[in-house]
């Protein structure tokens, strides 16, 4: 999320969609003439080539290809402001929220339609978001970003299937008036909404047969096949005078056929690497540091890596540090969470009588008899190369044997329970500029628990801090919590994120860069350089 699981290799084999969808804008009653959309105002993206094909599904999706699409054609009542990536108003027209925090009112605009015509209403979000909370217990493996939505009163019950529909803090006070009640005050609410999973979804969508895909962002999905999508312009949006271009273009191309976009000038925007020396101007590359993280992770499910003194023992014997210092990664971090510290206590003296110590606990008189262990990676270079410096490690000084196997991202995160691995590597991308973007990956009640972890201490402290309207004490809480997954060796971080992007800066305005590496499509224009 942003904010999400983060690629810069991908392949678009098969689109997946949760609902079926009708090649063009789906048409509704008409009160005044439409705009005819210009074919000359395009905008060409460029996305890499890889392993996975995007998931259209606003619960489910979180990789970086799908999640571009989808925050073109959905939205909600907030969304990320291109310049600085905050949140900013969107179908919310007002928002209201009570003296103590926990009231939160929300207008929604009257102009705000469907791409079919049918006015956006209070109750509309009122279905979509009980129906995210129906569908997204943890065995159902939706959004991680569900579980912050614990913070309205009765949505965690509910979605763990303890309490009632009717006591969900989620009220439609009139056609176009959402009022929200809250547990406890949530400042982050704003952000939280900005993403796709909280966006207005027609109600049609969740019915079986339908044949069109009706969306409540500034695109619609007009065509799409396996090296190209194309976005129109949603004529019936709130604010389709602000929406710079008509259509938005995504090419999927391997590492050639997108610098030969680049040098021909056929996109504006590439999300894949292009030599420095092959720049028209140093200033297209865009290279910037992100909220994000990239580590490795163990699976709690079952086996002897579920052990914490397993885990334990071998990350006690693992140079982490010169693992970093190696990886090739601009910015190492021994963190879960961007730009905080942990002081790794490991003491060089007994590590060895430690570890052998965690693992006679667990039942092993030495690393060797261990069983292989099972080691996931997507492609990438720096991703390749660190996993087979630690995997060699792992097995000529551990004599631990180790399988590592290059796999498309989606086979071992979309579904966490069903990940087949005992360690894998994400690169997770917060979704919005707060802890809580990475904490909630690793809650026993997570509706997207992406380690299969559980610790009741680590439970707890994530609940005080969700509870606590104390800055200081809050961050307290969350750097607990984060020192535990780190102590309980379930994570190993490696680097904090970045982002690298090429934008022909004689044809672009309004693309920015933004710590949580979002770019609406809304407001990319493509123009000639006197205009710049």
């Amino acid at each position: 999320m942003n904010k999400r699981v983060q690629r810069y290799c991908f392949i678009l084999c098969v689109l997946i969609l949760p609902f079926s969808l009708s090649p063009l804008i789906s048409k509704g009653n008409l009160e005044e003439p439409l705009s005819v959309l210009d074919k000359e105002n395009i905008f060409t993206i460029v996305y890499p080539q890889g392993d996975d094909s995007p998931l259209l599904d606003p619960f489910v999706a979180n990789d970086e290809l799908s999640l571009l699409i989808l925050e073109g054609i959905y939205e909600g009542l907030f969304r990320v402001d291109n310049e600085t990536g905050e949140a900013v108003k969107a179908i919310a027209e007002k928002v209201d929220m009570s003296s103590d925090g926990l009231i939160w009112t929300f207008y929604i605009k009257k102009s705000a339609k469907f791409s079919n015509g049918d006015s956006i209403k209070a109750k509309h979000f009122l279905i979509s978001w009980l129906h995210l909370l129906e569908s997204a217990s943890p065995i159902a493996q939706k959004s991680y970003l569900v579980s912050l939505f614990d913070v309205v009163k009765g949505a965690k019950d509910y979605r763990l299937g303890n309490g009632k529909k009717e006591d969900v803090g989620i009220y439609e006070k009139s056609e176009y008036v959402v009022e929200v009640q809250l547990n406890n005050r949530a400042p982050y609410l704003p952000s939280l909404l900005t993403n796709v999973v909280f966006a207005a979804i027609h109600p049609d969508s969740f019915k079986n047969g339908k044949q069109s895909l009706t969306t409540s962002g500034a695109y619609t999905l007009q065509e799409s096949s396996q090296n190209k999508i194309l976005l129109a312009k949603n004529r019936y949006y709130h604010d389709s005078s602000s929406v710079k271009s008509d259509y938005i273009q995504i090419l999927i191309k391997d590492e050639l056929g997108a610098i030969e976009s680049y040098l021909n000038k056929e996109a504006q925007w590439l999300l894949s690497y292009v030599p420095p020396q092959l720049l028209r101007e140093k200033k297209d590359l865009h290279i910037s540091q992100t909220y994000a993280t990239g580590f490795f992770y163990f699976s709690a499910k079952s086996g002897p890596y579920s052990d914490s003194r397993v885990r334990k023992a071998i990350s006690l014997i693992t140079p982490w540090d010169e693992i970093r210092a190696n990886s090739g990664q601009l910015f190492p971090s021994n963190t879960l969470i961007p730009m905080t510290t942990w002081a790794d206590k490991k003491n060089s003296n007994d590590t060895t009588i430690q570890a052998l110590s965690f693992l006679k606990e667990a039942g092993y008189s030495s690393f060797s008899s261990l069983p292989p262990l099972s080691m996931a990676i997507h492609r990438g270079a720096p991703i390749q190369e660190t996993a087979s410096h630690l995997a060699t490690f792992w097995a000529n000084t551990l004599l631990i044997p180790v399988i590592v196997d290059t796999v498309p991202l989606s086979l071992y995160t979309r579904y966490p329970r069903e990940n087949p691995y005992d360690v894998s590597y994400i690169t997770w991308v917060a979704d919005f500029n707060d802890p809580f973007a990475f904490l909630p990956l690793f809650s026993s009640s997570s509706s997207y628990n992406i380690a299969n972890y559980s610790n009741k201490e680590y439970d707890y402290l994530l609940e005080e801090a969700l509870k606590s309207s104390d800055e200081v004490e809050r961050k307290l809480y969350i750097e607990q919590a984060q020192n535990i997954l780190l102590e309980d060796a379930i994570i190993f971080p490696i680097h904090s994120g970045f982002s690298l992007h090429i934008i022909d800066s004689s044809q672009v305005r309004g693309w920015y860069d933004n710590s949580i590496n979002i770019h609406p499509l809304r407001s990319l224009e493509r123009i000639n350089r006197q205009q710049l």
